[in-house]
């Protein structure tokens, strides 16, 4: 924590994270690298210390967005189901390694 802070992610702008047709494409990418691809690098740099270390812990959470539609927010929506997706994944691939992967 003090060598780098701490996290916030789940952020969205209500004004621009639309409906398919009228989302503001920026938005939508701006959503993927904070709620996606920050979980993606997250775990991709802390599995191999866990490896090291004998196993860990990685808890990732989402929101009911990931399970349930929306007139808007879809960007929201779509990368808290790939949060979900990801880490059933993340729990498939490295269980084995002693890790409790948990959404």
């Amino acid at each position: 924590m003090e060598q780098y802070g701490s996290l916030t992610v789940g952020l969205t702008n209500l004004r621009k994270d639309l409906d398919v047709v009228n989302i503001d494409l920026d938005e939508f990418d701006r959503l993927v690298n904070v709620n996606l691809k920050s979980v993606l690098l997250g775990s991709r740099f802390a599995i191999p210390h866990m490896q090291n270390a004998g196993g860990g812990s990685i808890v990732n959470t989402v929101s009911m967005a990931a399970f349930a539609s929306d007139q808007t927010r879809t960007a929201y929506g779509a990368t808290k189901a790939g949060v979900a997706n990801m880490t059933k994944n993340i729990a498939t691939q490295y269980g084995k390694d002693k890790f409790v992967v948990m959404r």
